[in-house]
């Protein structure tokens, strides 16, 4: 049996969104422990897109005592047995909330080797969504985590990212397992981590079958992808004592296939760190991983959801807008959030005093059409600041954070305060005659905040 090693440069379609629901972790294929492997390269795509805030819980009312189970004597009073039992402890799950000023964050931000980057590269990513940062910067802490959030096909990519920059340390070990359940999500995985390791000289082994009586291994792979079943059959071939991430994909899966091994293979204490990743959490799935991780909790993740945003009066007039000393006194607070500017007639003009100080502005309000890649752009933080006359912007849906608008907007407040969801701060022209509460503070209130 031979581990693998990616040179090929075939495409891969799958779904780019890594924190999302997928209907395919159910389905059952199977694959070769050898043969022909395949990259994954294909266009820019925006990945890890926002997860539902719902998981499915299970089991939960079944913890529960309902009134007619309950012995009672016959005075009405509880009887000892009922008495001696303690109340059941609520689960305690951590967390995490996605920090929203961490945009235009890159992979060669992190400090991966460049042959992992080049690879991520050619793939088409470059840049991290906030969900990609949260897991990368749990993974790279060095401790135990169990993140309890629905994944999609491509869930390799963050995990891998980090499991193939860290076999390259030493390649004569193994210093990774992937306990996977599901023999199509274990060839996602293959895919995945095969082109990462594109350009590292990271060995893969990826077993989807069954292993034969006589298991002979032609090299020492770094990076193992198996079912719990088959890490067990491993353990008389490789060397575990030099693992130093243990990671169990979809586990409630995996304890329900074979929960005695998953508990022995733990509690052995082969891996230095142990990552897990569920798709819902229930009072007996954390009773069962506190068999061997007794400290160990889920995670979920969620958008940060505060106050409504701030909302400011440019001025208090029906003079035009100086939209060039409101920029200086703006700008400074937001450095790196996306903008969009909303100018019916200085487009061009506030384009070339933003460049000129060193702002990634693009004006499409002279555009008969948003273009959709300017929209990407400015979704991945390509480029920071957009200008657009007002009827663009009502047309489109776009992806920001603070909103600065130099025309009347005519009482339309909540129109643009609603317009998207991630809005932290709009800025806009309030007349003489605006009595609008939303205008609750000025340029000068925004200036004296320290």
């Amino acid at each position: 049996m031979g581990t693998k090693t990616n040179n090929d440069n075939s495409n891969s379609t799958e779904d780019s969104s890594v924190l999302n629901k997928s209907e395919e972790t159910t389905d059952v294929v199977s694959s070769s422990v050898s043969g022909h492997q395949a990259t994954s390269k294909g266009d820019e795509q925006v990945v890890l897109s926002a997860p539902e805030e719902e998981q499915l819980k299970e089991g939960e009312q079944s913890s529960q005592k309902s009134e007619e189970a309950e012995g009672v004597a016959g005075d009405g009073a509880p009887t000892e047995a009922d008495a001696a039992e303690p109340e059941k402890a609520q689960p305690i799950v951590d967390t995490v909330y996605l920090d929203d000023s961490k945009v235009g964050i890159q992979y060669s931000n992190y400090p991966f080797s460049s042959s992992v980057v080049k690879a991520l590269n050619e793939m088409g990513h470059r840049y991290l969504s906030r969900y990609q940062q949260t897991l990368l910067d749990s993974f790279t802490a060095g401790e135990d985590r169990w993140f309890s959030v629905n994944l999609a096909s491509n869930r390799g990519l963050v995990i891998g990212t980090y499991l193939v920059d860290l076999a390259q340390t030493d390649l004569t070990k193994t210093t990774s397992i992937l306990c996977v359940a599901v023999p199509k999500i274990r060839s996602y995985f293959e895919r995945d981590l095969l082109a990462i390791a594109k350009y590292t000289g990271v060995r893969i082994l990826s077993v989807s079958d069954e292993l034969p009586e006589e298991l002979v291994l032609e090299e020492v792979p770094n990076i193992v992808i198996a079912s719990i079943e088959n890490v067990a059959r491993l353990k008389s071939v490789l060397d575990f004592s030099t693992l130093e991430v243990l990671y169990f994909d979809e586990v409630e899966k995996t304890i329900r296939d074979a929960e005695g091994q998953f508990l022995d293979f733990v509690n052995e204490g082969y891996s230095q760190q142990v990552l897990m990743q569920s798709s819902y959490y229930s009072q007996s799935l954390i009773e069962t991983i506190h068999q061997c991780k007794p400290e160990l909790n889920p995670t979920r993740i969620f958008k940060q959801h505060k106050t409504m945003p701030a909302v400011y009066s440019i001025q208090d007039s029906n003079d035009e807008v100086d939209w060039a000393t409101c920029l200086e006194q703006i700008l400074p607070h937001y450095l790196l959030q996306r903008l969009v500017i909303v100018s019916a007639n200085a487009g061009g003009a506030i384009q070339s005093w933003l460049r000129v100080r060193g702002w990634d502005a693009f004006n499409a309000s002279s555009l008969n059409e948003l273009p959709g890649t300017v929209v990407e752009d400015l979704k991945e933080n390509r480029i920071q600041i957009l200008i657009l006359s007002e009827e663009q912007f009502k047309q489109s849906t776009l992806e920001f954070e603070v909103l600065i608008h130099f025309d009347d907007i005519n009482g339309q407040e909540q129109f643009f305060l609603k317009k998207n969801k991630r809005l932290q701060a709009m800025f806009y022209k309030s007349s003489a005659e605006d009595t609008s509460s939303e205008a609750r503070a000025s340029l000068a209130d925004l200036n004296a905040v320290k």
